[in-house]
């Protein structure tokens, strides 16, 4: 008896903590890119997960991401960069232009300016497309 009032008791003091709910969409690319594991994304790190997924997306490996690439990507439950088109012209996506998207990105997600991406800049960056002012090709 005595026991399970100690236990009681206990149970109430104890404040419950809820666990942080997972990342969602791009900012879990984003927290991905934290390689050093610090809880910082720095824009180096945000520029070498775009490489990274950029490459993962060109499997021909001819240097553009074409609409078919992009889309057997999205059906593997990936989630490449760049809104509805990713920035996509007639010539399909460039490295360089994926850099520079996620570099947009990045920048106006960055509010202090600072080049890092803190856990608070995180927590208040969109987590989709939609989310964004933006798309990151420029258009609305």
């Amino acid at each position: 008896m005595i026991l399970s009032l100690m236990l009681a008791t206990l149970a109430q003091a104890a404040p419950a903590t809820p666990p942080a709910p997972p990342p969602a969409g791009r900012m879990m690319e984003l927290r991905a890119a934290d390689t050093n594991g610090d809880g910082v994304v720095t824009r180096q790190e945000a520029l070498a997960r775009a490489d990274a997924l950029f490459a993962r997306m060109d499997t021909d490996r001819n240097g553009t991401v074409s609409a078919d690439e992009r889309k057997a990507v999205m059906a593997d439950g990936g989630s490449p960069q760049g809104g509805r088109r990713g920035g996509m012209d007639d010539g399909g996506l460039t490295a360089a232009r994926m850099r520079e998207m996620a570099g947009r990105r990045f920048d106006r997600i960055d509010a202090n300016g600072d080049g890092r991406l803190d856990a608070a800049e995180l927590a208040a960056a969109p987590t989709s497309p939609r989310g964004d002012r933006r798309r990151d090709d420029g258009n609305r």
